[in-house]
């Protein structure tokens, strides 16, 4: 899906989903960095409204970090991930718009 200025006139914003299992994300538009999301289980939403973001003419740019096994955080049971043989996890399974 492309976004583009002309489609985007009659919209109050465009909300982006990322559903993702890793330490943290990163949202950019080099070199800006335009939000981050630490992780909980709940997949991030940023709403380019609220960003300085001109989708017109950006590439965004989506970075994660790998959540180590070992990172004293608290999930709840149906939250928890499952790590790979090498005891981290990094995983973005779906982005929507």
């Amino acid at each position: 899906m492309t976004l583009t200025g002309a489609n985007l006139k009659r919209l109050d914003d465009v909300v982006l989903r990322f559903t993702y299992a890793g330490d943290a994300i990163r949202l950019a538009a080099r070199p800006t960095l335009l939000d981050d999301d630490f992780y909980n289980g709940a997949p991030w939403r940023v709403g380019c409204r609220n960003t300085d973001l001109d989708l017109q003419f950006k590439a965004l740019i989506i970075s994660m970090l790998s959540l180590h096994k070992d990172v004293p955080i608290y999930l709840e049971d149906s939250r928890r991930l499952t790590f790979l043989t090498n005891g981290q996890v990094s995983h973005l399974l779906q982005v929507e718009a």
